[in-house]
């Protein structure tokens, strides 16, 4: 039997007129097989395409009015590799005492605003004896109306799977 994976691998590492000699011969010893490949490749870039339209985040500045819609539990790696880098982080010679140490700003594929950020237990509200950002799990999320932090989580759980990312956190929950 095939490891398609290891199968995969191997085509993966070929140039591109290995590729083309790879689907000549395919065309040539087995057409239907190689409509069905054609068929099935095309599916899976046309699926992987509407997903990614799915999880399309916008950086916005246009937050005014959002106010906290709920919580959800995830280490700030995951929460890198879903968002990127903050948008808004802390910094003590610049800003003065603040209740959010770092702070993502999206416009969402559905036009709705929501924001994700720490509250209160980071440096910026509590000085030295806050937590770290790299330490922090619980996140807030803000927007004008609920369905943005559903809307937003959803994404977030869509990307890390992308990303293969598996949390290793008992008890995450949003709400």
């Amino acid at each position: 039997m095939v490891d398609l994976h290891d199968m995969a691998k191997a085509i993966a590492g070929l140039s591109d007129e290995e590729i083309d000699r790879l689907a000549d011969g395919l065309v040539d010893t087995a057409q239907p097989k190689a409509d069905r490949l054609s068929t099935v490749i095309g599916w899976n870039l046309q699926d992987r395409q509407i997903r990614k339209e799915e999880t399309m985040l916008e950086k916005t500045t246009a937050t005014s009015g959002t106010h906290l819609q709920g919580k959800f539990i995830m280490p700030f790696d995951a929460l890198m590799i879903a968002l990127g880098e903050p948008h808004y982080t802390f910094d003590v010679h610049r800003d003065v005492e603040n209740k959010i140490d770092v702070e993502w700003a999206f416009e969402l594929p559905s036009g709705k605003v929501a924001t994700v950020y720490n509250w209160k237990d980071g440096h910026a509200y509590n000085g030295a004896q806050g937590t770290p950002v790299e330490n922090i799990t619980c996140w807030h999320v803000g927007g004008h109306e609920m369905d943005a932090m559903h809307e937003l989580v959803d994404i977030i759980n869509k990307r890390l799977d992308d990303a293969n990312y598996k949390l290793n956190v008992e008890g995450a929950y949003y709400g």
